[in-house]
């Protein structure tokens, strides 16, 4: 994780991309002020584990093309260090 002051540049985001084997994720300081993962109307997010995810493919007999998506750049993706093929369960409270 790197919090910085300012949002890396484009070319400098490429480049940790391209160079490191392990994922880097930056922050501008202005979006930690606040957990997101923890206000009132967000719903309980949890990253499932490769025996779960089996669990839902053998029970419900879905295939990945019918998964809805969402998106690496989405803010609580990002907290949560998600990469892509990760599955989430939430929970809405309504």
């Amino acid at each position: 994780i790197l919090v910085r002051p300012k949002p890396i540049s484009p070319k400098a985001k490429k480049y940790l991309e391209k160079t490191q084997k392990i994922k880097i994720e930056s922050f501008v300081t202005d979006d930690l002020l606040v957990n997101i993962t923890k206000h009132c109307l967000m719903p309980n997010y949890h990253v499932l584990r490769d025996t779960e995810k089996d669990d839902i493919y053998t029970t419900s007999r879905l295939q990945d093309s019918q998964l809805p998506r969402i998106s690496l750049n989405d803010p609580v993706c990002r907290c949560y260090g998600v990469q892509r093929g990760d599955f989430i369960s939430f929970t809405r409270k309504s």
